[in-house]
């Protein structure tokens, strides 16, 4: 499944969980989905939002695995 492109947290968290599901190390699908945000937000003329503070890679784990 391709990427969200879109100025959105909710399309980066689930950019992160396709590319986890893909087969991406944790931290490497959180800078492939930070990345597709940022270039998202510069086409649509937008500032790139924050990453929510308080999320953690295990909120993008079904088992609630924690990552370090």
């Amino acid at each position: 499944m391709p990427l969200v492109k879109k100025c959105s947290v909710d399309a980066y968290e689930e950019n992160v969980k396709e590319l986890i599901a893909s087969g991406y190390a944790p931290k490497q699908a959180v800078a492939i989905a930070h990345e597709t945000l940022r270039k998202a937000c510069r086409d649509e003329g937008r500032p790139t939002p924050s990453t929510r503070k308080d999320l953690k890679l295990s909120d993008f784990f079904d088992d609630g695995e924690e990552i370090k």
